[in-house]
């Protein structure tokens, strides 16, 4: 596989431009995230004059930070479920083998 010398160089470049943001300039934007995770470009300006990084990289990283909160509530979501699911058939099995219908819910006179 051939590999582009040019097309090489412009992507370290493009990574190398990435800002690793320091432990506590990473504390300041979770703790304002706790309390506001969408915040006014005023605010993200006072963040950043704070921190000293740009109004534009706060904006970015609040976006990441709602997005991969997204993500993880819905992997969530699916290995309860799972989990659910699994005790379920256990408990339908093992516990109560005779009694497949057991977890169906029923109608009962009074």
């Amino acid at each position: 596989m051939k590999t582009n010398f040019c097309s090489f160089l412009v992507s370290t470049q493009h990574k190398s431009d990435r800002v690793k943001l320091s432990v506590s300039q990473t504390n300041v934007l979770v703790s304002f995230f706790k309390n506001n995770p969408k915040p006014t470009y005023e605010e993200r300006e006072r963040l950043g004059s704070q921190i000293n990084l740009s109004a534009d990289k706060i904006k970015n990283w609040f976006q990441n930070k709602r997005a991969k909160l997204k993500i993880d509530a819905k992997d969530d979501e699916f290995w309860n479920s799972k989990r659910q699911t699994k005790i379920t058939q256990i408990l339908k099995t093992k516990v109560y083998p005779g009694c497949n219908n057991f977890f169906q819910p029923r109608d009962f006179d009074v």
